[in-house]
């Protein structure tokens, strides 16, 4: 089964303390992506990297903070793309090579949980391709309504619908399993 990891917007926006898109308690969920790529990258599995840019105060395309957060930037072998809307499909480089890479499974680490994780799987849906969710390798910034766990949590709530939602010990194990049943063939 082809599968890929999906990081999406790894950036320094989401842990800069002041800033919009800040997310307190980030680092619990970056621990567990830098295990996800560690694994992923011994097994074998492609890491696809999404990166925010526009212009405006946020994910400004010049500024330092719209840049990968140190120790998560792209490997020299690992594909990464640029959007400018919440949907990783609003890039349309990504989308080509969606196409031709044609992956039985996209699993999805980054943020926001809430907005560009949320919307990149139900655009995705409606393009015939699924999902899997790895509630503790992302979360979700604060709004003027709800902290960013409980923000977090309704929008895992939400994408169980649309996506298969695991924790990262379980796609560790399924990860470490398949690569053993591959070796034993």
């Amino acid at each position: 089964m082809e599968k890929l990891i999906l990081a999406i917007d790894i950036q320094n926006e989401y842990i800069s303390e002041g800033r919009p898109f800040f997310i307190p308690g980030i680092k619990a969920s970056l621990e567990k992506i830098k295990t996800i790529f560690s694994v992923a990258r011994e097994n074998g599995t492609p890491i696809w990297h999404m990166q925010h840019k526009q212009k405006g105060s946020v994910f400004n395309e010049t500024s330092e903070l719209a840049n990968f957060i140190k120790d998560f930037e792209p490997l020299a072998d690992e594909k990464f793309f640029v959007k400018d809307m919440y949907s990783c499909f609003s890039s349309k480089d990504f989308l080509v090579a969606l196409t031709e890479f044609k992956p039985e499974e996209i699993i999805i680490v980054g943020y926001g949980s809430s907005m560009c994780c949320l919307c990149t799987i139900i655009d995705g849906i409606h393009r015939g391709f699924q999902f899997v969710m790895i509630d503790d390798a992302t979360a979700a910034k604060n709004t003027d309504h709800a902290e960013s766990k409980i923000m977090h949590e309704s929008a895992i709530n939400i994408l169980k619908q649309y996506a298969r939602v695991i924790n990262s010990d379980e796609l560790i194990i399924n990860s470490i399993l398949n690569a053993r049943k591959n070796n034993d063939k």
